[in-house]
């Protein structure tokens, strides 16, 4: 998320360069400010360019059909030009899915009423914590592989506890450990990678890259 600066904003004259989309040509100067000419040539390429669209939804208020959140998050999906814009996020705190063992009946009702919605929009990366583990699936849908599914990241390994538990053998569950650790993802127009660090000694653990056409 980035917090706009003169450095992200600075434009001289055109109003429609504005990501903002304020009205007026010159920008906010008004004579009691500062505000310069000073961005060095970045003129809010940051702001203007950005690759990825992230949303993020409460798990913890209603989220079926019929819940203003439930509308609220379909039109969000809905509005976003995916040729400006090709990489779609979702977020939230509780898991879609994990192969913790142990009945969750929020996991079902997530795959019940959210999971079609994000997969309708083409959703890219799920991501989620709740448990204190890391857990990678293949790109899925209804809890199987498919080439155009969702891939779906368990981040909760930065909690106070880790959670250890029984894991089941599914074939959506690509790779899990239980590990303090963090997550770096770098995007492109075409290419996002997401790369997953141990953070008792930076390593590299786990890593995989989406790819558009």
């Amino acid at each position: 998320m980035i917090g706009i600066g003169n450095h992200e904003y600075d434009h001289v004259t055109g109003g429609n360069k504005d990501p903002s989309q304020a009205p007026g040509d010159g920008g906010f100067r008004p004579i009691w400010g500062n505000y310069g000419y000073d961005s060095g040539g970045e003129c809010a390429v940051p702001m203007a360019n950005q690759p990825v669209h992230v949303v993020y939804y409460s798990t913890e208020h209603d989220f079926r059909r019929s819940s203003p959140q439930y509308k609220w998050l379909e039109q969000d999906l809905r509005s976003i030009d995916r040729i400006r814009t090709p990489w779609l996020i979702v977020t939230s705190h509780r898991p879609m899915y994990s192969s913790l063992i142990g009945i969750d009946l929020i996991q079902i009702m997530l795959q019940l009423y959210i999971e079609p919605l994000l997969y309708k929009y083409h959703v890219d990366l799920n991501l989620y914590g709740h448990i204190h583990s890391y857990e990678r699936t293949c790109p899925m849908y209804q809890h199987k592989c498919i080439d155009d599914g969702i891939t779906q990241v368990l981040i909760g390994m930065g909690g106070h506890d880790l959670t250890y538990g029984s894991y089941s053998n599914v074939d959506w569950s690509v790779y899990h450990d239980i590990y303090f650790g963090y997550t770096h993802i770098n995007v492109n127009k075409t290419h996002l990678t997401f790369s997953y660090y141990h953070t008792e000694d930076d390593k590299l653990i786990d890593q995989f890259q989406l790819k558009k056409q």
